[in-house]
């Protein structure tokens, strides 16, 4: 059993490796892989994985994107990329569109939550079903705004963050987006 559990293991580790590790000399032999700073290095890597590798993009006829002009955007937005973050919600940005819920990069939790919840009753009734003790009188209230703005204009602005199959999925996991710092940082 002990034998057994070292060799998983082990097993483990080495597909471990093949995942964490993303070359392509191609790519990296490229005037603009060398010349690109290291968040356009990685981008160049993405795109290159992400039309060689996702199913989408091997569908003949069906291309969600031109990955040459997605590829050349990306490069010159990220210029200016001062942090793995960006980094994450451009791509992210990119994954959204294709509408599959495996193909998603994952914000990094700082353990700051806003600790709220709602409940979606329809497409415009939404009602408070979770937040912080201090504010517990408003559990059970209908929703009107969120800063200021409809909350369905609001939910609909977390979309780029997320992978999701359908809109049953977003609106499932909406709530747990919502509550992230970081996901209010960048909308």
């Amino acid at each position: 059993m002990f034998l057994l559990l070292i060799s998983s293991s082990l097993t483990l580790l080495a597909q471990e490796d093949v995942y964490n590790t993303l070359t392509n000399p191609e790519v990296e032999n490229s005037e603009l892989y060398r010349d690109g700073n290291a968040y356009q290095r990685d981008f160049l890597l993405f795109a290159d994985m992400l039309e060689n590798t996702h199913p989408i993009f091997a569908e003949t006829g069906r291309r969600h994107y031109d990955m040459d002009s997605l590829t050349r955007a990306g490069y010159q937005y990220l210029v200016g990329c001062e942090s793995d973050d960006q980094l994450k919600q451009y791509l992210q940005s990119i994954l959204s569109p294709l509408n599959d819920g495996h193909s998603s990069v994952m914000m990094d939790f700082d353990g700051k939550l806003y600790p709220f919840k709602y409940f979606a009753d329809g497409d415009t009734a939404f009602y408070m079903i979770g937040i912080s003790k201090d504010f517990s009188a408003e559990l059970g209230h209908r929703v009107t705004a969120i800063n200021g703005r409809p909350p369905r204009e609001v939910i609909e602005s977390f979309r780029p963050l997320m992978s999701c199959d359908n809109e049953n999925f977003f609106m499932d996991n909406v709530n747990n987006y919502m509550q992230l710092k970081a996901a209010w940082d960048y909308n």
